[in-house]
């Protein structure tokens, strides 16, 4: 069984998700802001882009996610032998350094890795908010509205 099989993902998120997109993610907040204009009532929105997500994100965070969504023991355990001795070297000016490990973030051009960011970020939208403000995601791209600056 595939882990994208095992995970439901909300409703709020729109990238990397099948038959989502960004044109339904844009859709939902044009319909959010005509409701708010029909009330009369402020909209405040904001835009974050989470810079660098992918490469930031604390390993024990995916694991700890990965279980609390119910996903096998077993296949949390093989996702982490693959990450399990990570190391890079970088090409530069003055030659190629020397092997070091990398210990945070998602591989990069992994098939997988996208559904493991988004199921992360779900999780910890979900916890983080609880609701409030109104949120749309797009992988690593955030929109937040709700009715005050203060409640951003």
């Amino acid at each position: 069984m595939r882990l994208r099989d095992m995970v439901e993902i909300a409703s709020d998120q729109f990238g990397f998700v099948p038959e989502r997109s960004t044109i339904d993610a844009i859709f939902i907040a044009r319909q959010v802001m005509e409701k708010y204009r029909e009330k009369n009532k402020p909209c405040h929105l904001a835009f974050l882009d989470l810079e660098k997500a992918y490469d930031r994100l604390p390993r024990a965070v995916l694991w700890e996610v990965m279980r609390e969504r119910g996903i096998p023991e077993c296949m949390v355990r093989t996702v982490q032998v693959m990450y399990d001795g990570s190391t890079a070297r970088v090409r530069t000016s003055h030659g190629i350094t020397s092997k070091f490990d990398i210990t945070v973030g998602v591989h990069q051009g992994s098939a997988l890795s996208p559904f493991l960011f988004i199921m992360t970020l779900d999780t910890v939208v979900k916890h983080l908010l609880e609701g409030r403000p109104f949120t749309l995601l797009y992988a690593d791209d955030v929109a937040l509205i709700a009715d005050s600056r203060a409640e951003l």
